[in-house]
Formats: C-alpha cells, structure tokens, sequence
C-alpha cells in the first residue's frame, strides 16, 4: 500500500545490512590505523616507513613498464625537491618490477629518495592499489591522509602537503 509509511524490514533483510555495517565501521576504523612499509631498497638494505614517524611521508608507487610513471616523475622530483628541505620524506616503490630495471628507471628519472623494492606487488596489494601511478601521504602517526591517483594527481600533491604542514589551518582539508 503506498503512502502507509516505511514498511517493516524482515530479519532476513536486517542481516545482510547489519553485515554491510560491521563491514564499514571495521573497515573505517581500519583506514585510521597506522601503517607501516617495510622491506628491501634498491640500493641494497632495510627499510620501514616507522623510521619517519613524526614526520610527513609520501610514498609513490611506480614502476619502470609504467608509461605515465616515466612521464610524471619529472613533476614528482620538483615536488620533492621543494618539501624535502620543509622535512617531508619521499619514498617510491617499485612495484611488479625487477631490480635492475627499477634501478635505471630510478637513474633516468632521477630520483633522489629511497626506492624501496616490491617486485612481487605485496605492497602494492595491501595499499589497495589498482592501477600505477599512485601517490599516497602518510600523515606523522602513519596514517593515509591523501590517496592521489594518476600521474596529473601529482600536480595536487603540493596542495595536499600545504595543507598538512605546521602552521596551516587546522580546518584546511587534507
């Protein structure tokens, strides 16, 4: 009957939206959790982004097959360069990608910061990243404060840490 007001929802029909809740309130509270990467740069050695806590942290994942990468890497460095000296660190991972070819792409790209190897995508996959490039900003607990996808996402970066930085305000949005 229309117009009669809502009509009862059925407990078969409460489960899956209880189901869809739980899902949701875990998976916010989970976006809000620290994370940390860790694992073998290309230069040979350990890394973990914990070593960059208190401090801003933006992690590119690229990688060398990566057209857009190889083309947008020129406007990351120049936003690196710029942040680098206010304390915020860098970090590329090279996902799906072998050593030596990371390492000539990081070469022919200039990249100053640390690479950190992710041949088999394991980064890549637990950062929930479909497609390459994909910057992200980790904020000084460790906690995702910007995901920015493509390589024209990278022209917002400066924007993002701007914001983020000492002495902004505190209601600027990320």
């Amino acid at each position: 009957m229309l117009g009669a007001g809502p009509s009862p929802i059925s407990s078969s029909e409460r489960s899956p939206l209880e189901a869809f809740r739980r899902w949701l309130h875990a998976t916010a509270h989970a976006a809000a959790d620290p994370i940390t990467l860790q694992g073998r740069l290309l230069t040979g050695g350990s890394w973990s982004s914990a070593t960059t806590r208190g401090r801003l942290l933006v992690v590119t994942v690229t990688a060398s097959w990566c057209g857009p990468c190889r083309s947008g890497q020129g406007t990351l460095n120049h936003v690196a360069n710029a942040y680098q000296a206010k304390g915020v660190r860098f970090l590329a991972v090279a996902t799906q990608d072998t050593g030596p070819r990371a390492l000539a792409f990081a070469r022919t790209s200039r990249i100053t910061y640390p690479v950190l190897l992710d041949p088999s995508g394991t980064i890549a996959q637990r950062l929930q990243v479909t497609a390459v490039p994909v910057t992200f900003v980790l904020d000084r607990d460790g906690r995702i404060a910007a995901r920015l996808q493509g390589q024209s996402a990278r022209r917002m970066l400066s924007a993002r840490l701007d914001a983020l930085l000492p002495g902004k305000a505190a209601n600027q949005p990320p």
